[in-house]
């Protein structure tokens, strides 16, 4: 991945979780709102942690690489599954279907 891009999405996440912190401990959430909040903390905390390990866009199920199209605009996905769960809900491909890669098991 590009070292911009990168370090981009790095300073947007780590500005996100300051913020989601902030609401989460300075706000009165309601218990719904505040596990949703929550379990994004932990997603984005996963994220920063992976940038940081080198293991950023790495599929956790078969090490394949996720689609650079979709990190740069769900950068806390895990998985080419996820991926694929991700894109039944898109109208129009955000790239066409023959680039990714499913694993066959």
């Amino acid at each position: 991945m590009e070292n911009t891009l990168l370090y981009s999405l790095y300073e947007e996440l780590l500005a996100m979780k300051e913020d989601l912190e902030e609401r989460l401990y300075n706000q009165q959430l309601s218990p719904y709102v505040k596990q949703m909040a929550e379990e994004e903390l932990l997603d984005i905390i996963a994220t920063i942690k992976k940038i940081e390990d080198g293991d950023f866009g790495v599929c956790e199920e078969t090490g394949s690489t996720i689609p650079l199209e979709l990190l740069t605009f769900q950068p806390n996905v895990r998985s080419i599954s996820e991926v694929n769960s991700i894109l039944k809900y898109f109208k129009k491909p955000v790239f066409p279907p023959s680039q990714i890669k499913t694993p066959n098991f």
